[in-house]
């Protein structure tokens, strides 16, 4: 006999052994959860649900920024794609930067001199 713990969020934690003659601990379960592929067990109060499980799920913002989701059930913020965005020269967003600042150099002729 197992207990099946969950954290304060309710989210799976780990099964462990289960003494027969006491109840389960408030943070634990004897029903155990399913394993099911890109999802993970919420305990309810009840029963477990299944939530999408996003960790690992990277996504670009506008700017070009890489984000990675880090916990369970991460939202992928408004105008976040998972393409890496291109600049309109065609350019990814990451070398951006680095084309920007060799154009300054060259515009350096643009600056007065110093007297």
């Amino acid at each position: 006999m197992q207990n099946h713990y969950f954290n304060e969020h309710g989210y799976y934690s780990y099964s462990g052994y289960a003494n027969p003659d006491n109840f389960p601990p408030l943070n634990a379960t004897r029903e155990a959860p399913e394993q099911r592929e890109g999802f993970y067990p919420k305990w309810n109060g009840e029963a477990w649900d299944y939530v999408e499980d996003m960790r690992g799920t990277k996504y670009y913002m506008p700017d070009g920024s890489e984000h990675e989701i880090t916990a369970v059930e991460g939202q992928i913020p408004e105008g976040a794609r998972f393409a890496k965005p291109e600049s309109p020269e065609g350019q990814s967003a990451s070398t951006k930067g680095s084309t920007k600042l060799s154009f300054l150099k060259k515009c350096q002729w643009l600056k007065k001199p110093k007297n």
